[in-house]
């Protein structure tokens, strides 16, 4: 009895132990109840209200809910950088101030045997938090996105920063949910989506 007794107290230690793992379906009646809970969803993106992000900006992408804008400095370091969200339907201006690391793709600077940069960066690190701060700063200068791809199928976008090096180290890619970003808008507005 005492054998039954130590083998259940260690099953349920690892167990507790894997928390991400998912249980067997024939290991207990208890987990799969927990299981069948869905977690609430954290949000893959931190929005604050903004003004149309005026000067010298570039349009990263076009979509027919929202358009994503970034500013950078501008040509004499006067303007305040960011990256922006126009939603069509709620005619308004949102900031984008922080992205979930969750799922996220942390890229680093190319090697010198893939090619030169003048600048260096490695956001590994930033796995180390739930959110990383936009924009991304290398060793000298702003990151900003320079690839957006909507994905229809999950409702998703894809910001990607530093694709043009076209090596998958270098990558660096969030994951925003547009439900996230309906959600965000629509509480602005005062509206309970």
């Amino acid at each position: 009895m005492k054998t039954i007794a130590i083998a259940s107290v260690f099953l349920l230690f690892v167990g507790c132990s894997e928390s991400g793992r998912t249980t067997n379906k024939a290991s207990s009646g208890t987990p799969q109840a927990m299981l069948s809970q869905e977690p609430a969803s954290t949000p893959t993106v931190i929005l604050s209200e903004a003004h149309d992000p005026v000067g010298q900006r570039r349009t990263i992408y076009e979509h027919t809910d929202y358009i994503f804008v970034a500013r950078d400095y501008g040509p004499k370091g006067k303007q305040v950088p960011g990256l922006f969200v126009f939603s069509h339907k709620m005619k308004k201006w949102m900031e984008i101030k922080k992205l979930s690391t969750e799922n996220a793709e942390l890229g680093r600077s190319p090697t010198s045997e893939e090619g030169l940069c003048s600048v260096a960066w490695d956001y590994s690190d930033l796995r180390k938090g739930d959110y990383a701060t936009i924009p991304l700063m290398t060793s000298g200068s702003l990151n900003f996105p320079d690839k957006i791809l909507y994905q229809a199928d999950t409702a998703t976008y894809l910001l990607q920063f530093n694709s043009s090096w076209n090596i998958d180290a270098v990558l660096t890619q969030f994951i925003v949910k547009k439900d996230h970003l309906d959600k965000a808008f629509g509480e602005e507005a005062g509206k309970v989506p």
